[in-house]
């Protein structure tokens, strides 16, 4: 550190020397509260330092603590090499890195401003914001590129009350190595759609409420939301949640995972039960903290239907070796999708039916009951009703006797005509002879259910062959 107490130089030459230098700058130890004119600099010095207009920038680039600093601190365009520290300083003003190409880490860990804004900047190493940090109105960051770490650790991030379309953290379309926002308190939301990160996005432990849960005005769906990553590759972990830390503190509204992707999701069952997630279209190989189940009784509650999000979980199921849970999945989805119906609509009585019997083709078990129900019904059809078949030996000599079939008649008859892959030639013993307007109802009866038997013992082969392969 370069002490402060060289009585022969200003505080501004102090500056330029310590950049000149590469060494440190304390002020103080704690953040200024006031200006006084032993702690205060005009923001343009920092500009100026790094810019090496006035003296060569060491290597080592600027640190500065504790100091007071007047004005925006902007530092749009500019390019520079060597690190920027503005540690514990309070800036009366804006950070403005706008299309900066900062070639060094960039910190400003315990420092407060106004507002914070980096589009389109690329950092060149870490870009830290961490331990006390604080912007009274918000971070915007529309494009910006790190290389490896943003961090917002332990940070107070505030958006603006009176910017409807703003929200407290916004870095769409950025590109970064890592993200963490763990353990801060950001007010207004986070909008991070369409964002790249290399490795993780970590957010546990942190307060997050959104601009209607603030009771700020808000304009757009997206502003209601307290995380959006809608859109997102995280090549690593989304951490929501870790084995320590179960759920946020408070995350107070939606977050929106819609369409993003990563290779694990960290999510606990407490957050899922408090909170209401956008799962759909998000696509992941490993899930941590929550198992499918819990995943599954979460996409139910939901008030939309996420048809992406019970496709993508059945896969998920299936890839672990769950298949039972995979076809229980889609099940629940085709059943949800049939209640949304209109009650009376043919649609939705087509699909109640295809439910009930086979439960929409994930449960072809039901074939089995369903098909000895329907050779019960039509032997009880042959054996009660109006008789309409006759053995072909009363046929071929032309003498009918109208007496009932047996119950052993009728379920042999029923059994050869409806499992036409396990004939016992008895139906070719049999004939149809119909002479009066009374039998063709119970014909016709016969005949329906026997295709709709063909139908459940194709279902009942597929079934019995699926058990026999697993």
């Amino acid at each position: 550190m370069q002490p402060l107490g060289d009585r022969g130089k200003s505080l501004v030459d102090q500056v330029f020397d310590a950049a000149r230098k590469g060494v440190a700058l304390e002020i103080a130890s704690e953040r200024p509260n006031l200006s006084l004119e032993g702690n205060t600099v005009p923001a343009s010095i920092i500009h100026d330092a790094l810019a090496g207009e006035v003296i060569p920038l060491h290597r080592r680039g600027l640190t500065l603590r504790g100091l007071f600093i007047a004005g925006d601190v902007d530092l749009s365009y500019l390019q520079w090499h060597g690190q920027l520290s503005l540690l514990n300083c309070r800036i009366d003003g804006e950070i403005v890195l706008d299309h900066s190409k900062p070639m060094g880490e960039v910190r400003f860990d315990g420092s407060c401003t106004k507002r914070v804004s980096a589009r389109s900047a690329a950092i060149d190493g870490n870009f830290f914001m961490r331990d006390g940090f604080c912007s009274k109105e918000g971070i915007y960051a529309i494009g910006l590129r790190v290389s490896n770490s943003f961090s917002l650790r332990r940070s107070q991030i505030c958006g603006p009350e009176d910017m409807s379309t703003r929200m407290a953290i916004e870095i769409f379309r950025g590109n970064f190595g890592d993200v963490f926002f763990q353990n801060s308190d950001i007010r207004g939301g986070v909008y991070a759609a369409g964002i790249t990160v290399e490795r993780n996005f970590r957010i546990q432990g942190s307060k997050i409420r959104s601009r209607s849960a603030m009771g700020w005005r808000h304009t757009g769906v997206e502003f209601k939301g307290a995380i959006t990553l809608a859109g997102s590759e995280v090549k690593g972990s989304i951490y929501l949640s870790t084995e320590s830390t179960k759920s946020p503190n408070l995350v107070d509204g939606p977050i929106s995972l819609s369409s993003a992707s990563c290779r694990q999701l960290f999510v606990h069952e407490e957050l899922l039960d408090r909170s209401t997630i956008d799962l759909d279209g998000l696509t992941y190989k490993r899930l941590r903290g929550v198992n499918v189940e819990s995943l599954l009784k979460h996409l139910n509650s939901q008030e939309n239907i996420q048809r992406q999000a019970y496709v993508i979980l059945s896969e998920y199921a299936r890839s672990v070796g769950n298949p039972a849970a995979s076809r229980n999945i889609m099940f629940d989805l085709e059943r949800r999708t049939t209640s949304k119906l209109p009650i009376w609509s043919r649609q939705r009585m087509t699909r109640a039916i295809y439910g009930a019997s086979v439960g929409y083709g994930y449960r072809v078990y039901l074939s089995v009951p369903w098909l000895g129900a329907t050779i019960v019904l039509a032997a009880v059809v042959i054996h009660s009703g109006k008789r309409f078949m006759f053995p072909k030996n009363e046929a071929l000599n032309g003498r009918f006797v109208d007496n009932r079939p047996d119950w052993h008649e009728s379920f042999t008859v029923t059994l050869d005509n409806f499992l036409p892959f396990a004939s016992m030639g008895v139906r070719d013993s049999w004939a149809v002879h119909i002479t009066t307007l009374e039998q063709w109802p119970y014909l016709a009866l016969f005949l329906m259910l026997k295709f709709f038997a063909w139908g459940l013992a194709a279902l009942a082969l597929v079934s019995f062959t699926s058990s026999a392969r697993k």
